[in-house]
């Protein structure tokens, strides 16, 4: 699955790219993978996963990433990285990462996210959000990877909705 998605970064040139949240991106490393065999920059669009990517670290949990760090580390990180001013006001923090991470995006080449569902009926994509960023890697850019295992598909849309009822 990464050398399949590094011959596409290959064949569109592809030097930036943003990402909604994929754990099965996690799972096989497709991170690591294109930074070191097609030297790309890759920018997490969750901005728990964003704040893990710069600390080096997996996210600590599916759906809270950095949810193991105090306001103080997360702090820390991005004022090391980022060149965020030290703050410990979670709307500050917010409003710096959603401004740095926006200029990313605008120019990123490729947007990969994960999927929620597949409808093999339609050929259509499922994806479910609550920052905004996989509306940024899907749009954005030119190319979009969607990136999924088999047991996302389901056969019609009836089914999807039933399954996205269980996701919360």
């Amino acid at each position: 699955a990464c050398q399949l998605v590094k011959d596409l970064v290959d064949k569109h040139q592809v030097k930036t790219i943003s990402k909604g949240k994929s754990m099965i991106s996690e799972e096989i490393g497709l991170n690591h993978f294109l930074e070191k065999e097609a030297g790309v920059e890759i920018y997490e669009g969750d901005l728990g996963e964003f704040i893990v990517q710069l600390r080096g670290t997996m996210p600590f949990h599916i759906v809270g990433p950095a949810i193991n760090m105090t306001v103080q580390e997360i702090a820390s990180v991005l004022q090391q990285h980022i060149d965020m001013p030290y703050t410990e006001v979670a709307t500050e923090i917010v409003s710096y990462v959603r401004t740095y991470l926006r200029d990313k995006f605008e120019k990123a080449d490729m947007g990969i996210t994960g999927v929620n569902q597949a409808i093999a009926s339609t050929g259509s994509l499922v994806l479910v959000e609550n920052e905004g960023n996989i509306r940024w890697a899907t749009s954005a850019p030119r190319v979009h990877v969607a990136l999924m295992s088999i047991e996302k598909v389901c056969a019609n849309f009836a089914d999807a909705f039933h399954l996205l009822g269980l996701l919360t």
